[in-house]
């Protein structure tokens, strides 16, 4: 279990400073793969909204000595109103 958060500043003329975190367990199998879920919370991000709650699976396999692919995906839910779908996928160097 693991977990993390912060306050990002959002510059420009219609961005809004805001607070992000979520929390995440996962569990290994074996040396090459884990699979795991995360509940992350975005606060607004500019004056008309932008706000949202997500819940992930994702998961990562480790292919060469180096190299792992990562990712995860979920459904999204907007302050106000809609629901949306979350996607995130990329290849991870360890050194």
């Amino acid at each position: 279990m693991f977990g993390g958060g912060g306050y990002q500043i959002n510059p420009g003329p219609e961005g809004r400073n805001f607070w992000q975190g979520g929390m995440a367990v996962t569990r290994a199998f074996g040396d090459k793969a884990s699979l795991g879920a995360e509940l992350w919370r975005q606060g607004d991000d500019s004056p008309t909204g932008g706000g949202f709650t997500a819940v992930n699976l994702g998961g990562a396999w480790k292919f060469a000595r180096y190299w792992s692919l990562i990712g995860s995906a979920g459904p999204t839910w907007q302050d106000h109103g809609g629901r949306g779908s979350d996607l995130y996928v990329a290849l991870k160097l360890d050194y």
